[in-house]
């Protein structure tokens, strides 16, 4: 693991220290002013790490194997999995990260560098609500993601993943869409209202289509390039948005509404439009540990 800050310094009568939470000490590999390498050690715990020189003490904004906000992990510790028209493929094999992962694409399936749209492959929905009447909430298969995590504070909120793109697979075409909406724009059942006394809309695919609801806002997430292919060299990687870009609309233009609150109550990710030509491909997108944590 890299860290990186300002004034590592391992002077030889105060040795520097790289603690992880639980108690278990780091092996440092290299030491520069503004960078530090470090063999995670075993019994290494989830959160913080402290680093401490001969200045003092302090505990890093990163959190190892952070399990803040978790929403999707796939593996039953939410219950939270597909919840929608569409069921993504979740699956598990000799290359996850943990445990289950969910994958968008196959390697059979082309993705259109123009004018694409594949929901069948390419999208993963999670519709908060019931087919009851009203519309209520079950845990862990129908919950509103305002429910399982505090969006109280949400434009100071990342949004975080691991991701792999095998190398054989890489993604040239469409940029992944993640669209939070509230129960009022999209939710599982029937349109009408819920135990609460608000209205829902029921299921469609309408609600982030530019023809329907112009201006809605969502995170566009593009890293590749028209002229170069992205893949994660058969590794997985750990991709963080600040909530707060949430400021594009379908065709990757300026959003001209804003989200709320009890915007965070559905999500639905789908590899489509962002307004950049790509390349016909046959992209591997899998997916894990999808959570919304603080940015500080």
């Amino acid at each position: 693991m890299t860290l990186t800050g300002s004034y590592f310094v391992d002077d030889p009568n105060v040795p520097m220290t790289v603690t992880f939470t639980g108690g278990a000490k780091a092996q440092i590999k290299s030491i520069e002013q503004e960078k530090t390498v470090i063999v995670i050690p075993e019994g290494a715990k989830p959160g913080p790490l402290t680093v401490t020189t001969i200045y003092g003490s302090t505990e890093t904004a990163l959190h190892y194997m952070d399990q803040r906000g978790m929403m999707f992990e796939f593996d039953g510790v939410t219950g939270l999995t597909n919840h929608g028209w569409h069921n993504a493929v979740i699956e598990t094999d000799e290359s996850a990260v943990s445990g289950n992962y969910m994958r968008l694409g196959d390697p059979a399936i082309t993705l259109s560098g123009k004018d694409a749209w594949d929901d069948s492959h390419f999208a993963f929905e999670y519709w908060a609500g019931s087919w009851n009447t009203p519309t209520d909430y079950p845990d862990r298969e129908g919950s509103r993601l305002i429910d399982i995590v505090d969006f109280s504070k949400w434009q100071d909120m990342t949004l975080k993943f691991e991701l792999c793109v095998p190398s054989a697979n890489p993604w040239q075409a469409c940029a992944m869409q993640f669209i939070f909406a509230g129960t009022d724009l999209i939710s599982m059942g029937n349109a009408g209202t819920d135990i609460y006394g608000n209205t829902v809309a029921g299921c469609n695919n309408t609600f982030f289509q530019e023809s329907a609801n112009p201006g809605y806002p969502r995170i566009l997430y593009r890293p590749w390039t028209a002229a170069e292919a992205f893949h994660t060299a058969d590794q997985w990687i750990t991709v963080s948005i600040p909530l707060a870009k949430a400021v594009y609309d379908f065709n990757g233009g300026n959003a001209t509404q804003g989200l709320t609150e009890e915007s965070f109550s559905s999500l639905t990710i789908f590899v489509v439009g962002g307004g950049v030509e790509g390349v016909d491909c046959n992209p591997v997108i899998k997916i894990d540990n999808i959570r919304a944590v603080p940015s500080k």
